[in-house]
């Protein structure tokens, strides 16, 4: 039985991919990443060759994705939209503070233990206070404070 080694596609690799499929020049490509020419060109090369399949067809005038290139693109635009995605949720400041909240003591309390579950699960820095009981006796609380009623 013959090992596959995997093959890792480099991010970067990708992107520079993406804008030279977008522009169809390498030269444009480069100026919209911050790389020369010859980076962009070193770049699609080194993926060509990790794949072992040509994906831009080139002539002296004209560059266009070869049918491999057409899949890498699919391909390529979902890989950079969750990767982009995750960087974005595990780099974004998180949310923290205090949750006032108030609830009528008939609100889903078959639910409630699994939603502020989740809740926790996705905020742990959020210090969440809820009050409950019968919607007459929360208007006084409600008049002195902020709460979000529910």
């Amino acid at each position: 039985m013959a090992i596959m080694i995997p093959i890792d596609l480099d991010i970067d690799m990708l992107r520079c991919f993406m804008e030279v499929a977008k522009t169809e020049s390498f030269t444009k490509a480069g100026k919209n990443i911050g790389l020369t020419q010859s980076g962009v060109s070193v770049k699609i090369r080194r993926l060509e060759e990790r794949l072992s399949a040509q994906i831009f067809k080139r002539t002296s005038k004209d560059l266009s994705l070869t049918l491999e290139g057409e899949v890498l693109l699919e391909y390529a635009k979902r890989i950079l939209s969750v990767h982009d995605e995750a960087v974005s949720r595990l780099t974004k400041p998180k949310a923290s503070g205090d949750l006032r909240i108030g609830l009528t003591d008939y609100f889903i309390p078959e639910l409630l233990p699994s939603l502020l579950s989740k809740f926790r699960k996705q905020y742990p820095n959020i210090h969440l206070e809820i009050q409950t009981g019968v919607g007459v006796d929360l208007i006084p609380i409600f008049e002195k404070a902020s709460w979000i009623w529910l």
